[in-house]
């Protein structure tokens, strides 16, 4: 496949004007759509078909490499802030960088036809079309995977911050209750505590509080 459709536009938009197509420039979604094979190139075969069933209108859409260019650009600006591996970013300025001069030029057509409800529907996408949506794919598989890493060691960060909490209100009460011949905490006795010191605890911290606490006194008593 060429690095531009441009020459395939131009005879696309000849065959529809020529064979009595109305032609729509827009794009169709629809919950029931059908898609030509993706292996099949013949973009003729296709309207050949929707001459066959008396359609009238063919919608046509089509797309520059400039969109894509612009999503790769805003990625690797990500990447450079929150990723050590820099190898994709190069990769992908050197690839938006030899392939400016077709940056505006047809890179992606999309054909369709509506018959009883259901959509069918062509593509065509040049081979720089598909090298850059690789790229982009890759790009955002490391955002994802990084994003994912950073949430993970967030979440550690904030349980340890809590376990630490916990250790050390558990070693003030385990004083507090030493200090009242305690040799056993309740729940109504730590809840009194919290209430006291204003200190908020979940139902299920206060739980493991409690153990803590007492697993602290059990050990002090020997």
């Amino acid at each position: 496949m060429e690095d531009s459709l441009e020459n395939i536009k131009n005879e696309v938009m000849s065959f529809i004007k020529n064979n009595g197509f109305n032609l729509f420039i827009g794009f169709t979604s629809f919950t029931n759509e059908v898609r030509w094979d993706p292996e099949s190139k013949n973009w003729t075969d296709f309207l050949e078909i929707a001459k066959k069933e008396n359609i009238k209108t063919i919608v046509y859409d089509d797309s520059t490499l400039i969109e894509l260019f612009d999503d790769l650009k805003q990625g690797i600006e990500q990447i450079q802030e929150i990723s050590e591996d820099q190898n994709i970013v190069k990769e992908t300025k050197k690839q938006i960088e030899s392939y400016s001069d077709i940056a505006g030029k047809i890179s992606f057509i999309q054909l369709s036809w509506i018959k009883e409800g259901v959509c069918y529907y062509f593509q065509l996408s040049s081979s720089v079309f598909d090298r850059i949506l690789e790229l982009k794919a890759q790009i955002g598989d490391i955002l994802d995977t990084t994003k994912k890493t950073e949430s993970l060691e967030k979440e550690r960060r904030e349980l340890s911050e809590k376990r630490d909490t916990l250790v050390k209100l558990s070693e003030e009460i385990a004083t507090w209750a030493k200090s009242e011949n305690l040799k056993k905490v309740t729940r109504p006795q730590v809840s009194a505590y919290l209430i006291e010191k204003e200190i908020y605890v979940s139902y299920e911290n206060k739980l493991s509080l409690i153990s803590m606490v007492n697993r602290k006194l059990c050990y002090l008593k020997r």
